[in-house]
């Protein structure tokens, strides 16, 4: 037995996973007007829970997942972009009826290693596009050529998408435009417009009357729809800003996260195997010596250096826990670097500025509000509206994360150069006999 016991062994296995083989599906000539329409991209969701975000959800780094809410919905704009088959595509805060089409996202996993994203899009009447999850392992030759590691999935999302597009004729596109259009303006003002469009038993949106093509109120809301498209520009602007701001950084910390999610899993694995060897050995050491007749030198000997090295290989075990998590520490501290601010929107209407603060989110609400004061104030002024953002403060723009990689790796190389003299027993044997 402690021979079979001294001769286990381990042996690894390579998964080879294919890059890029996901193409993406472009249009092959320029599409008329008609037959596009506008994307509006929300923010995604987290999927880490909003009323305590301290719950420990797999392969999820709270605020890390705050940059890639806002870094995976731009890097999803590019790419429909890319396909030339859309209008304007814009990264929204909240949804908005003033979009044609609408995505959202909600991030189940994202580490570098693995990436998991639930997409769902539905267009201005209501209809469902897409309603699908995206799930891919992303090798380690990713990390290497010039493309993002994740685009395979984000071509899939589009090509998806495009799929949806093309199974709309002209009118059924009309349609969609058109209820955009009536939805805007009942959410600007009801009272006159509430009853342009229903909602069947489906859930979808139905038009039942139009306005008359002259019509001075629906003039109106159509001026303040573009001045929506203006305000949600200039928000686009600033994840454009941030997006391009992290990218880098966000690369490296991808790519190191990769590694250390897979020398996480090695560790986990060896602790296993490890400790499993040491109990197997120290076990068997005790049953030869109960089984044996004879207390000579030699059978000692044996006996003795299976314990030890049952010991040995468990306190082996021990250390590599500690270093996986050492390893999960150290990625989650890196995340601590993404930090964000949303730059002011200052807003110009006839000489009177009116300055926007607060998240991305807050400052969407309170120009929705200012623009149903504007229709109801019946002012007159809407051309005069001019939107623009504010600088950021030098202090305020966000770090880069070059030093703390370093650091942590530098740190992981002092701690692997301590060796296993360092490492204490298993904390989860103390007190067994």
């Amino acid at each position: 037995m402690l021979a079979g016991v001294l001769l286990v062994s381990g042996c690894a296995t390579q998964q080879v996973t294919r890059v890029n083989t996901t193409p993406l599906e472009q249009a092959s000539e320029l599409r008329p007007d008609e037959a596009l329409l506008d994307v509006g991209i929300v923010v995604f969701d987290t999927g880490i829970p909003a009323d305590d975000p301290t719950v420990d959800v797999p392969g999820a780094f709270p605020r890390l997942r705050e940059a890639e809410a806002r870094f995976f919905p731009y890097h999803l704009k590019d790419t429909l972009q890319d396909t030339g088959y859309w209008g304007a595509v814009r990264v929204v805060p909240a949804p908005s009826n003033s979009s044609e089409l609408l995505v959202y996202g909600q991030i189940n996993q994202s580490d570098g290693d693995m990436l998991d994203l639930h997409i769902r899009a539905q267009d201005a009447t209501g209809r469902e596009w897409l309603n699908r999850r995206y799930r891919e392992r992303i090798a380690a030759a990713a990390y290497r050529g010039s493309a993002d590691p994740y685009q395979d999935v984000f071509n899939q999302i589009a090509n998806d998408l495009v799929t949806a597009l093309r199974g709309l004729d002209q009118a059924e596109l009309a349609r969609v435009r058109q209820v955009a259009k009536l939805r805007f303006a009942a959410e600007l003002t009801p009272e006159a417009f509430g009853d342009y469009v229903v909602q069947n038993r489906r859930g979808l949106y139905e038009i039942r009357r139009l306005p008359a093509e002259d019509d001075p109120m629906m003039r109106r809301a159509v001026q303040i729809r573009q001045r929506e498209h203006m305000f949600i520009d200039t928000l686009d602007s600033y994840y454009g800003n941030f997006y391009h701001e992290v990218s880098e950084d966000y690369d490296r910390w991808r790519q190191f996260a990769r590694d250390e999610a897979e020398a996480v899993r090695e560790l986990r694995s060896s602790a296993r195997w490890r400790t499993g060897l040491g109990i197997a050995a120290i076990v068997g050491a005790v049953v030869m010596d109960s089984n044996s007749s004879s207390r000579g030198y030699g059978q000692r000997v044996l006996r003795d250096v299976a314990v030890y090295g049952g010991i040995e290989a468990i306190r082996s075990g021990a250390q590599k826990r500690r270093e996986a998590a050492f390893h999960e520490a150290a990625m989650q501290e890196v995340t601590e670097a993404f930090q964000g601010a949303v730059r002011p929107i200052l807003i110009d209407m006839q000489g009177e500025t009116v300055r926007l603060t607060g998240s991305a989110e807050a400052q969407y609400a309170e120009w929705q509000r200012l623009m149903r004061e504007i229709y109801a104030a019946e002012t007159g002024f809407i051309d005069d509206i001019e939107i623009y953002s504010e600088a950021l403060p030098e202090s305020e723009r966000l770090p880069s994360l070059e030093p703390i990689l370093l650091e942590e790796l530098n740190g992981a190389s002092s701690r692997q150069d301590d060796g296993p003299a360092a490492a204490d027993a298993d904390p989860s044997l103390a007190g067994s006999g």
